[in-house]
């Protein structure tokens, strides 16, 4: 019968070799649960969220086998399967839609600046150049996530806060105005107070810092 090989010598000197480096770890067949596995120089390694057992390739079908049943008889497959029910609900619980409960919208606009400042993450190598890296967020996406706050907002009586921030200057995206109506018209449309808050460099047209004040 297989026993619990938790980080024996066999395990240490596959760590200290390097050899568990980049191992890709497969679902059991038939498993119900998060339960994973990898062969490796003659040993079978069952891995699940908080567990891992180890064993030489002989008995391992039978090992296998065990972790198709409800009620495993053997110790080790039972501990497994005890863990692997035990993150399958985590997993569940953090996912359930009611678990996602934002009072704040938060939009990283672009990384596009008008500055270039020496010890700012986004720098950019050519001070003329646009940053690409990362797309401007879609105007529907924008709404859609204000949908989701808003319903938030209102389930627990927050007011919804709607900040602009971004790896560049929010300012700097000609939507601005229009997105802040909408937004704001959504809020209103769930009967909550609204807040709104831009993280801005300043150096902006006189134009474009009266609409935002």
């Amino acid at each position: 019968m297989p026993t619990r090989l938790i980080l024996r010598e066999t395990e240490r000197s596959l760590l200290r070799d390097g050899m568990l480096d980049g191992m890709f770890f497969s679902p059991v067949p038939d498993c119900p649960f998060p339960v994973f596995s990898a062969r490796i120089e003659g040993f079978v390694l069952y891995y699940t969220p908080g567990y891992l057992v180890a064993m030489r390739e002989a008995p391992a079908g039978l090992f296998s086998e065990q972790l198709t049943l409800s009620r495993p008889k053997i110790r080790e497959a039972s501990l497994l399967i005890h863990f692997a029910r035990s993150a399958a609900e985590q997993w569940e619980v953090l996912h359930r839609p009611e678990a996602l409960a934002p009072f704040s919208l938060t939009v990283y606009t672009s990384q596009r600046c008008n500055l270039n400042c020496a010890y700012c993450f986004s720098r950019i190598e050519e001070p003329d150049a646009v940053s690409d890296a990362m797309p401007d967020v879609s105007r529907d996406t924008i709404l859609s996530a204000a949908e989701i706050v808003a319903q938030s907002c209102r389930r627990y009586k927050q007011p919804f806060s709607f900040v602009l921030h971004g790896g560049g200057e929010p300012l700097l995206d000609p939507r601005l105005p229009e997105l802040m109506r909408e937004v704001s018209a959504v809020a209103a449309a769930y009967t909550l107070p609204f807040h709104s808050y831009v993280a801005t460099n300043g150096v902006t047209p006189e134009s474009v810092m009266r609409w935002t004040g």
